[in-house]
């Protein structure tokens, strides 16, 4: 889906097992338009989490502001700072020097 800007699949159970599917998919190129993803109020733990932030971290979502996943058992705090990184930054800087 190249062209979706916004993915909301918050309280839908999605477990450390399905955002590390989503965290892998990311990191191959899925979703490059996308700017805003939902997916709090899930099952979704530390681990699971910590690979949301590592594909980031990568620059998986080259677009991408805006991620929630407040309300589920792992913290938040790893993508938030992810986002911001300088390592997501320089991630970024190398793909649009490609």
């Amino acid at each position: 889906m190249p062209n979706l800007k916004a993915l909301w699949l918050s309280k839908n159970q999605i477990s450390n097992d399905g955002v590390a599917a989503l965290a892998s998919a990311l990191r191959g190129g899925a979703l490059p338009a996308c700017t805003m993803i939902h997916l709090a109020s899930n099952q979704i733990g530390d681990d699971g989490v910590a690979a949301l932030a590592s594909a980031l971290r990568g620059g998986a979502l080259p677009a991408c502001t805006e991620f929630y996943v407040h309300g589920n058992p792992g913290s938040d705090a790893p993508v938030k700072e992810a986002l911001a990184s300088p390592e997501r930054a320089a991630a970024l800087a190398r793909r649009h020097a490609e």
